[in-house]
């Protein structure tokens, strides 16, 4: 089984909890999705250097890993479309280690936003509210 990674990339400000999310490029698989940073774990990656790897290469930021929030499996489609992959992915809190750190998207992403914890409905995102 594949193991994967996801960043919920928080960032507190004057105006309370953010949140990053990115949009993914015309080019990619699933064009045009909203989502967190993410991607697959190395063989020879323990779980936190795959989550700050892939937080570096996709959106440019160094950043320190928090709390499990939790895992799930699932099952997608190789490169090549031609068999199905078993994937565990775990999903983690983390954050900047500098709060003045720009987001440099990499060529899989178009565009980001921070969204507030209070622009989501309430109990949609209880992890957040800790």
């Amino acid at each position: 089984m594949k193991r994967a990674v996801s960043a919920v990339i928080v960032k507190r400000d004057e105006d309370g909890v953010k949140v990053l999310c990115i949009r993914r490029s015309k080019k990619e698989r699933d064009p045009l999705t909203w989502e967190i940073p993410r991607g697959g774990v190395e063989e020879n990656e323990t779980l936190t250097q795959g989550l700050i790897r892939e937080c570096k290469e996709e959106v440019g930021l160094d950043v320190s890993v928090g709390k499990l929030i939790d895992t799930f499996k699932y099952s997608k489609w190789n490169e090549s479309f031609s068999e199905k992959v078993d994937v565990i992915s775990y999903n983690y809190f983390c954050y900047m280690k500098d709060s003045k750190q720009e987001v440099k998207l990499s060529h899989e992403h178009d565009s980001y936003f921070w969204i507030s914890s209070c622009q989501l409905p309430r109990g949609q995102a209880p992890w957040l509210e800790q």
